[in-house]
């Protein structure tokens, strides 16, 4: 894979800084990948490799390019990282393959931003969790002190119509604490657009693309964490092991919150009014074009709004269209392998506040996706004894 002719434009009122993604060992054709701002916040764009290489470098592992060049520099601390990123995935994901080979001229210039952190801006629980601590623990002339908020188009969020209303939703959490919204519209994951891929591979390395995107603006990015210490295995597409690789010497990329449960986070984001009114969790457009951000009834919503009432929060939020805690409505609820270790911290707090129905149901899924959890050692036995050969096969049938 090759990465060519970086070059910015204007246009529509906003900004942006695109090249072009050359495969070079994969049957695809050439892309154009870009990361666009609104014209005021064009200064913050830089035209350096860095974010490009970052946006392509797991889907060129991953389809087994030989190589990614780049025809110019290449911050080497970044160049480091990845190869331990290539390699920590290749052991998860029981990959045959070496890591891949990165081309560039290491970079001797370190840019004198001054120090400016900011932290992606979802509006779920995560993100706001990590900015209501840092408000709290940071003094506000703190160098790590969050000053900008990055939404984004294009990753979960991929309708034009549905963008605006996360935008609008957001302004009143931004102004409360006083943090710069920033939107940000690309579409790096067309390099490889499979949601499974994304969850369990891309997600940091994309969103880290994004922080250096802008690092012309910012030296320091918090991505909030999906997953709290005791559930940090099976490894997801961000993981602090990951992560932490994706920092060059001109912007940190840190993931953060992992001390904290989600219950815990639910009950930080109770405490925050604001936050709490526009909570933003599922991504069901049909739900944006009844007037809400959330459908109320999804799986994300319904393990949201059990958080909150177990933190006492419930009945302070609008935030959902509608919220129906019976047995039956929340039994009917998809509960997710990846998210059931969520509903164990939530027997007990269920239980107390009389809600044993709930607490009866919820352990009943917990002990039976446990049984599920065959699969993350049969992947284990397949990473270190079979070479990765069950995963490619079923990635070959995927």
């Amino acid at each position: 894979m090759r990465i060519e002719q970086i070059r910015t434009s204007e246009a529509n009122g906003r900004a942006r800084v695109g090249a072009a993604v050359v495969w070079e060992d994969s049957d695809r054709p050439a892309q154009e990948i870009y990361f666009e701002t609104p014209t005021t916040f064009a200064e913050a764009l830089t035209t350096d490799h860095d974010a490009f290489v970052l946006g392509a470098v797991m889907p060129a592992y991953w389809h087994n390019e030989r190589r990614l060049a780049v025809a110019g520099s290449l911050c080497p601390v970044l160049h480091d990282g990845l190869r331990v990123a290539m390699a920590l995935l290749r052991e998860w994901r029981g990959l045959a393959r070496p890591p891949l080979i990165v081309e560039g001229t290491p970079r001797t210039v370190v840019s004198r931003t001054p120090d400016r952190a900011g932290s992606f801006f979802s509006g779920g629980i995560d993100a706001l969790a990590t900015l209501r601590g840092n408000r709290l623990h940071y003094p506000r002339d703190h160098p790590a002190s969050i000053r900008d908020g990055i939404i984004v188009y294009g990753l979960e969020v991929e309708q034009p119509e549905a963008f605006e209303k996360v935008l609008d939703n957001l302004a009143p959490i931004a102004r409360d604490a006083d943090v710069t919204l920033i939107p940000v519209y690309t579409n790096v994951r067309a390099l490889e657009p499979s949601w499974i891929f994304w969850h369990d591979v891309s997600l940091g390395s994309i969103c880290a693309a994004i922080a250096h995107a802008l690092k012309r603006r910012l030296t320091l990015a918090y991505l909030g964490s999906s997953a709290d210490i005791p559930h940090l295995d099976p490894p997801t597409g961000t993981h602090p092991l990951l992560d932490s690789n994706y920092t060059s010497a001109d912007l940190t990329f840190r993931h953060d919150g992992i001390a904290l449960s989600r219950l815990s986070k639910a009950r930080l984001v109770a405490d925050w009014p604001i936050a709490l009114d526009h909570l933003r969790v599922c991504n069901k457009v049909g739900a944006y074009r009844r007037g809400a951000l959330n459908c109320g009834r999804c799986e994300k919503c319904v393990r949201t709004q059990l958080a909150l009432l177990c933190a006492g929060a419930l009945d302070r939020t609008s935030a959902f269209q509608s919220v129906d805690l019976s047995e039956a409505a929340v039994g009917a609820a998809i509960f997710s392998e990846s998210a059931y270790r969520s509903y164990q911290e939530l027997i007990e707090p269920l239980r107390a506040i009389g809600r044993g129905d709930l607490a009866r149901l919820a352990a009943r899924k917990v002990a039976r996706s446990r049984g599920r959890d065959w699969r993350v050692h049969l992947a284990r036995i397949d990473s270190r004894y079979l070479g990765g050969n069950l995963s490619r096969i079923k990635r070959a049938l995927s």
